[in-house]
């Protein structure tokens, strides 16, 4: 019987560990999380009618590989889908709150922009492509499409809000590709992002689970949720308190050296590595000296979330949408502001209450996570009070860090992608998933998941045929 190990049991090694169940019956699959708990950063935390999460609240319905897999574990029940509000945006600008233009005539009415930054975002069409050889910067390529106004209040906060990072240091190519795709076909970034979001708040049910697309959903009681039905899915597949230590490579297969409580070694045909990068080098490193220059060469931004809780009397600025993002313009260690009981209302904060969540840190203030939760908590209180009045003491608050944070894809991770690729190629029945090398956010770690489940059954398939010939891809596409 094939052995197929799976490293890591975040949201990326559980749903491969769900998806090689399904797709590759005949094998025994093994998924070994290093900790007493899966999920990664996905966690829920309730009380008292307050719900709020460790990590992600929602996931974007972008790929249908996590309503596929939703479905696969019988939970589409309990999906909720985020209410139409929660289209609604705002940038923090000058000490104001302010609205992110959703189409071509709120931008051109837009107080976010000022008049000759608008003129020159409006300019953008006639300005020539880069040629296709160059790498930039994020920052870089924003300023030279959008203009530095436009860059540093548009780009700028959204790029915190996905990555936690620095445009000056991250890849537009790696991190945006969709924008530097655009260009390169000779497209316009605005006239794109206003028609997708106008074809968004248009867009009604399309799937089976009357969810659309590009909509953010979770789950009635929390995104912790479908960490739970994929943990029981996999029974006694998955192993906690299961670090790897290091992998050998053998004769047609590999020795996955495990420490922790048990230490053992286990065989396998297949190892598929789904654990943050800096937390793979110390296995992968040593295969080769390109993995190990792709796991150092992903840093991780820190993070800290803190949830709190009021009457709803007690917050004078309406909470009509999403929440806020915050430029780097602005000064501070805070990223941004969910109000996360205005997403799913009625489900995340007892009755005539609302619920906040503040994120702070990232590449703007790495030592973020040594702080002590009371001073993260009153950290954000400041903030809420300057941008929204709130004077109050919350009702309830909870504290979330997170010291291996997002993935930063800096200036030369396509290069460094590219060479781990070639690597893997050497190493038949080696592969990495997870978010390390593309792809932040769980809708994006569940597509990699679902086809890199494709490509272990296919490298399966081919072993009793041509042992020593079959590869196994070397990476999700």
């Amino acid at each position: 019987m094939a052995k197929v190990v799976v490293i890591g049991g975040g949201i990326s090694g559980l749903s491969l560990g769900a998806e090689l169940v399904s797709r590759c019956p005949a094998a025994e699959v093994r998924v070994l999380e290093s900790t007493g708990r899966a999920g990664g950063n996905i966690r829920t935390r309730s009380e008292n009618g307050w719900t709020c999460e460790a990590g992600p609240a929602a996931f974007l319905n972008r790929d249908p590989s996590t309503l596929e897999l939703v479905t696969q574990l019988g939970l589409e029940d309990e999906l909720v889908t985020a209410q139409e509000t929660a289209r609604r945006r705002y940038i923090l600008v000058n000490g104001r709150l302010r609205r992110f233009p959703d189409s071509l005539s709120s931008f051109l009415n837009s107080d976010l922009l000022s008049l000759r930054a608008r003129a020159r975002v409006l300019m953008e069409p006639l300005v020539p492509p880069a040629p296709p050889n160059m790498e930039e910067s994020v920052a870089s390529f924003a300023r030279r499409r959008l203009g530095r106004e436009a860059a540093n209040r548009l780009l700028d906060p959204v790029v915190a809000g996905i990555y936690a990072g620095d445009p000056e240091r991250l890849s537009a190519s790696a991190a945006l590709p969709q924008l530097t795709d655009l260009e390169q076909n000779g497209r316009s970034l605005l006239q794109a992002l206003i028609r997708s979001r106008e074809q968004s708040a248009q867009q009604g049910s399309v799937s089976p689970s009357g969810v659309g697309m590009r909509r953010m959903v979770s789950f009635r009681h929390g995104m912790g949720r479908l960490v739970e039905a994929l943990v029981e899915s996999l029974g006694p597949r998955l192993q906690h308190h299961s670090p790897v230590s290091s992998l050998e490579r053998r004769a047609g297969s590999w020795r996955v050296h495990v420490g922790g409580e048990r230490p053992r070694m286990e065989d396998a045909d297949v190892v598929v590595s789904a654990v943050p990068a800096s937390l793979a080098a110390p296995f992968l490193g040593p295969l080769h000296p390109d993995l190990l220059a792709a796991c150092t060469g992903v840093p991780s931004a820190p993070v800290a979330a803190v949830s709190l809780g009021y009457r709803e009397s007690e917050v004078p600025h309406p909470m009509d949408g999403f929440g806020y993002l915050v430029p780097s313009t602005e000064g501070g260690r805070v990223l941004g502001v969910m109000w996360t009981s205005s997403m799913f209302s009625g489900m995340r904060a007892p009755q005539g209450h609302v619920l906040l969540r503040i994120f702070m840190g990232g590449a703007r203030d790495l030592g973020v996570c040594g702080m002590e939760q009371e001073d993260l908590a009153l950290s954000a209180r400041q903030h809420l009070h300057q941008v929204m009045g709130i004077s109050a003491r919350p009702r309830w608050q909870a504290c979330f860090r997170h010291r291996v944070g997002i993935p930063q894809y800096e200036i030369g991770h396509e290069a460094r992608v590219h060479e781990a690729r070639r690597a893997l190629l050497s190493l038949p029945g080696l592969l990495m998933a997870g978010n390390s090398l593309q792809g932040v956010g769980v809708n994006h770690c569940t597509k990699l998941a679902r086809e890199s489940a494709i490509a272990v059954a296919d490298y399966l398939r081919a072993l009793p045929e041509q042992p020593s010939e079959s590869t196994l891809s070397p990476a999700c596409p």
